[in-house]
């Protein structure tokens, strides 16, 4: 079938202001907040922001298994006890990824990250994280965490507060395994690992 695009107007002009907001919005997050003090807004609210603005520079492989865009929910998943969890239940709240509503998962097995395409691994994960790093490689999974030091050990994105701005981290060597594609606009504003995990 044919992709169609539909011309801005086509739209009333209430409505076309409203899908440019929608369109570059997440490219206003991704260049504004890392040169926002973690003191002007809390930082888990940060995180949470960031994360659901960087998710949509990133492309996942089409039709994969559990996160095929057939599914009308995209999957994230997370751990008991995480702080993050609230903040990102009210950053995806009402706002959709390809389409597809969001929904979070808590994580008991290794078998319950087969439905996800995005993990978050808090740092209270620290002692399993080898075990998550070696399940998800080679999965379309985005891995997420706010420690910049378990980027080194394969997690894909690290959302941290560094001198009291955000820090965006990304391994690119795991990111290609994975089959995710990072935007420009998200590269721009990571610092950036190569495959021996060096900046």
């Amino acid at each position: 079938m044919k992709s169609r695009t539909v011309s801005p107007d086509r739209y009333p002009a209430g409505e076309r202001s409203h899908l440019l907001i929608r369109r570059w919005l997440p490219v206003i997050v991704i260049l504004i907040l890392p040169c926002v003090s973690s003191s002007q807004i809390r930082e888990l609210p940060l995180k949470a922001l960031f994360l659901e603005a960087a998710v949509r520079f990133i492309t996942w492989p089409p039709d994969t298994g559990a996160i095929s865009s057939a599914s009308p929910q995209l999957t994230i998943g997370v751990f008991s006890g995480d702080r993050l969890i609230p903040h990102v239940t009210e950053a995806f709240r009402q706002n959709h990824i390809r389409g597809q509503k969001v929904r979070l998962l808590t994580i008991r097995n290794l078998h319950d990250i087969d439905s996800c395409m995005i993990l978050i691994i808090p740092r209270t994960q620290a002692s399993r994280l080898g075990r998550y790093v070696d399940y998800c490689k080679n999965r379309p999974i985005l891995t997420v965490c706010d420690t910049p030091a378990f980027v080194r050990e394969g997690v894909i994105l690290s959302i941290a507060i560094e001198n009291q701005r955000i820090s965006c981290t990304l391994n690119k060597h795991s990111a290609d395994a994975a089959g995710l594609k990072i935007s420009h606009h998200l590269l721009q504003k990571a610092s950036v690992l190569d495959s021996r995990g060096n900046p």
